[in-house]
């Protein structure tokens, strides 16, 4: 059927939809690529002999078929049934079954693909069942136009779907068309997913909460108001399951919504005035001989007079269900009272919290031929308690956590003992017995106890629900019966906490099984799960498992508990933390290097390096130079920016390393070596050239801190005044000089230079004096022969003092180049020269300083003075002459030569 003639020509679907629920289900491949179990958990149990049916159908149908559960109701030989979203055809070929060669069975769906996987294994089928002729046929169509898919009004006797009506987009089309195809006393009996409240917009129009059956769901109550304009009898609500939504993405869309997937019946029959009556079931029905669950109110026990309401009673009596009851007005014939019903119940939220709380225990079924007496019973229980405490004792000192659980004795059946954590790949460990993970992790738990075998992992599960502790006492059998057993019925199993299916044998008493933890729920930040386990033992309400023989209970140990924790999360991705942590070890060190590089260049030093430095260095200190000027700010920023660097650093180890004892050691160890050691060996070496190099990036730093380093820099000069940089005084200059002598590139000439040139006006005459004693000198009346002569000239002194009587009596002096015309063989006596040249005398004290003594040989007058001062060698006599000093003296005390002619120091 084309589809412009179909759905679209009807006006009552926005095409778009079902284009995008066809995408999103034409990219599935299995069950497990949904996001949600929004349709996955079937809605009620079911029996053997629906999953015999199942067993049947083609492998190929299955394996299409994306799991939406399964919706099968009662008394269904004979019947023409409509199946709304048949996909695969899995549903219908189990169905065609049940309803026999004389019913038949419709499929319609909208998806080629899957319809064209269903139409051929039509005559496959045929032949597996043992029909003479098909009695499945399959319809491409619109569930909101089934007239205009070719299907007669008032041709059906029951309608069924599975998660299917949420994907349209006009529920009421939907409805009033099934309505107007169902025969009178018709059923709709179907599951779907319902909300909490009216959805948003937002919600409505996400594709992908759309296909996985939440962004479609109705409001209960507006079904029932939808159910009542269409001309349905009042929803019968049959059960209800929680939908749990793992994806994170999805739960932050979906906001505080809440979800259930519930099945209702409806019926179209004609509105009465039924009076309430009494009911008894007859029992005819297959699958359900001794018990007919009608609805969550409604529970119909073979032979059992029953009281119902007029609207039931309105719906047994004109439906398919009628020639199953017999229908007597209060007190009648069968009996003078009926069963009292439970209190109805609408709304599928209360019916989960209601089946929730529900916590009667399972009776213990002891598999012997033989009933037993109380005392071989009790005999056996205690035995077996004793078996049961040896294996606790046992598992407890090798580790696991141990709890021992019901089973049957001396049957071949898997009774599991206790678990203990094996391996994981994330941080997991056994806390007081408990075992706690994380979430989004897998953990291999290594499992004990008895009969361990490779479908062991099967009767495993989770429930997010603790066990009840009350015990239900309105049997005195029943509780004898509790008490021996101890077992709890197990809630609704939780989807969190996969069992993945597959199990490592070790022996019969041991395996690993492992299993995977979701995420959890964006408001939970921990959150605890309990161990339920699989036994063949009966079933109670609220314990069946509806696809294997299985009944679920609770462990029966305190200490299988799994606590699910929030996931460490890091405050960037790991990779990017990485890299970050690496930036801010290198600017930690660039920090600390430059505070020790930059700051040991005072002022004072940069102007020098910028006025006889290399060419390189008078680039470098150019550029520093104008932020060093400015000290304090440079020096605040500095260190606001390393301290800055340091703590981040240490925040993201912190939350990288996950203890703060880790995080501190780590941080420690790279700040000490990469943020101080190394580049603070760099640059006490080379502070200059990393200083320049680095400029742009300290003027940027400074830039960055400045609305906190600035004021601060401003308040440390006003306090400590402005920086004037390293200033030496005489002697330290005269020091330094002294301790750089091996490393400078001065000559030995140079240095007494420049070291005599700063001594000249500290020193005195006295320091540098040559003693009486000490000098060459002559007498006055000395003949000027030959050998005198030689003797002046080997002396090697230009001026030799000239003294009468005593040394210290200094009359006069010889300059040897008066000597220049005396002829030795003339034996001339002294005093002719000395008078003749008459050179005038001078005399100074003793501490006059050098600087002063210079200015006046700068003057000409004389070449030396005699000194004059007190004398240990004779009186305090003014006319003492301790001592002598000549120009030549105070030059070489200024460490340079002096010319006492030109009056010049030459260089």
């Amino acid at each position: 059927m084309a589809e412009g003639k179909s759905a679209r020509a009807a006006g009552f679907v926005d095409s778009s939809v079902h284009v995008d629920v066809k995408h999103y289900y034409g990219q599935l491949k299995k069950t497990s690529d949904l996001k949600t179990n929004a349709c996955v958990a079937p809605a009620q149990p079911v029996p053997a002999f629906i999953r015999q049916a199942l067993k049947k159908v083609h492998s190929e149908v299955t394996d299409r078929y994306y799991g939406c559960g399964l919706v099968v109701p009662e008394c269904l030989e004979g019947c023409r049934i409509l199946d709304l979203g048949s996909g695969s055809g899995r549903d219908c070929y189990m169905l065609s079954q049940l309803v026999g060669e004389k019913g038949h069975v419709t499929g319609i769906d909208m998806t080629d693909d899957q319809l064209q996987v269903a139409k051929t294994y039509v005559d496959y089928h045929m032949q597996e069942f043992g029909f003479k002729k098909p009695n499945v046929s399959f319809v491409q169509g619109y569930i909101e136009a089934l007239s205009e898919a070719g299907l007669e009004k008032s041709s059906f006797d029951l309608i069924i779907s599975n998660c299917v009506v949420n994907l349209s987009p006009d529920k009421r089309q939907v409805l009033a068309e099934a309505y107007s195809v169902l025969k009178d006393g018709g059923e709709l009996y179907f599951s779907d997913v319902y909300s909490s409240g009216r959805l948003t917009e937002e919600i409505k129009k996400h594709k992908v909460l759309w296909g996985e059956c939440l962004g479609g769901a109705l409001w209960w109550e507006d079904l029932l108001q939808l159910a009542e304009e269409v001309g349905f009898s009042p929803p019968r609500l049959v059960t209800a399951n929680v939908i749990t939504v793992d994806n994170k993405d999805l739960q932050d869309v979906l906001g505080n919504f809440k979800f259930v997937s519930a099945t209702y019946r409806l019926f179209k029959v004609p509105k009465s005035n039924t009076k309430p009556c009494q009911v008894m079931y007859n029992g005819d029905i297959t699958g359900v001989e001794d018990k007919f669950q009608f609805d969550c109110q409604y529970t119909f026990k073979a032979d059992e007079v029953v009281e119902v309401d007029g609207e039931v009673a309105s719906i047994l009596a004109h439906s398919r269900f009628a020639e199953d009851f017999t229908f007597q007005p209060p007190g009648g014939p069968c009996g003078p009272c009926g069963v009292k019903p439970t209190a109805g119940v609408v709304d599928p939220f209360e019916l989960v919290l209601k089946l929730e709380k529900q916590g009667r225990r399972l009776p213990v079924v002891i598999n012997m031929a033989e009933p037993l007496c109380p005392a071989t019973t009790a005999s056996k229980m205690a035995s077996l308690n004793r078996v049961r405490a040896l294996a606790m004792i046992f598992l407890t000192v090798t580790g696991c956590c141990v709890a021992p659980t019901s089973g049957k004795e001396g049957s071949e059946e898997t009774v599991i003992i206790g678990l203990r954590l094996e391996d994981t790949d994330d941080i997991s460990f056994m806390d007081r017995g408990y075992l706690r993970v994380s979430e989004r992790s897998r953990v291999k738990l290594r499992v004990y106890g008895q009969n361990i075998n490779n479908e062991t992992w099967s009767k495993i599960a989770f429930t997010e629900h603790e066990r009840s502790r009350s015990v239900d006492s309105s049997s005195g059998d029943n509780q004898s019966q509790e008490d021996l057993s101890g077992s709890h019925p197990c809630g609704i199993r939780t989807s969190d906490i996969i069992i993945l299916p597959n199990i490592i044998l070790s022996r019969k008493t041991s395996g690993v099984v492992e299993i995977e933890v979701k995420p959890l729920r964006k408001t939970e930040r921990s959150k605890s799960y309990y161990l339920c386990i699989a036994t063949s033992a009966p079933a109670v309400a609220g314990m069946h498992d509806p696809w294997t023989e299985n009944t679920w209970i609770y462990h029966d140990g305190d200490d299988t508990r799994v606590i699910v924790v929030e996931e460490k999360k890091f405050l960037l991705p790991f990779w990017l933390q990485v890299i970050f942590i690496s930036m801010l070890l290198c600017l930690s060190g660039m920090f600390s290097g430059l505070n020790l590089g930059l700051m040991a260049l005072d002022p004072m030093e940069l102007q020098i390096v910028q006025n006889c430095g290399t060419e390189k260095e008078k680039n470098y200190a150019k550029k520093i130079e104008p932020v060093r000027s400015q000290g304090n700010y440079l020096l605040c920023s500095l260190l606001l920016g390393n301290v800055l660097v340091n703590t981040t650093l240490t925040i993201l180890l912190d939350d990288i390393a996950g203890s703060g004892l880790i995080a501190v050691v780590m941080s420690t160890i790279g700040i000490v070596i990469f943020g101080e050691i190394v580049p603070q060996a760099i640059c006490s070496r080379h502070g200059l050239a990393v200083g320049a190099n680095t400029i742009f990036l300290t003027k940027f730093f400074m830039l960055l801190t400045f609305p906190a380093s600035y004021p601060v820099s401003k308040l440390l000069d006003y306090l400590l005044g402005q920086e004037i940089g390293t200033v030496y005084n005489r002697e330290k200059l005269l020091e330094m000089l002294r301790v750089t002598d091996p490393y400078n590139d001065l000559v030995k000439e140079e240095l007494n230079i420049i070291q005599g040139a700063l001594e000249l006006r500290t020193k005195t005459v006295e320091d540098v004096m040559t003693p009486l004693r000490d000098c060459f000198m002559i007498p006055g009346d000395t003949t000027l022969d030959f050998n005198t002569m030689s003797e002046v000239m080997k002396s090697g002194y230009t001026r030799i003092p000239v003294f009468e009587g005593e040394r210290s009596n200094i009359v006069d002096q010889l300059f040897v180049k008066d000597l220049a015309f005396v002829d030795p063989d003339d034996c001339t006596p002294l005093k002719t020269i000395t008078k003749f040249y008459s050179h005038p005398l001078h005399f100074v004290f003793n501490d006059t300083k050098l600087d002063a003594m210079l200015e006046e040989f700068k003057k000409g007058e004389t070449a030396d003075h005699d000194t004059r001062g007190p004398c240990a060698h004779c009186e305090a006599d003014a006319s003492c002459s301790p001592g002598r000093m000549p120009v030549e003296r105070v030059c070489r005390c200024q460490r340079a030569p002096f010319d006492p002619q030109g009056m010049k120091f030459s260089a």
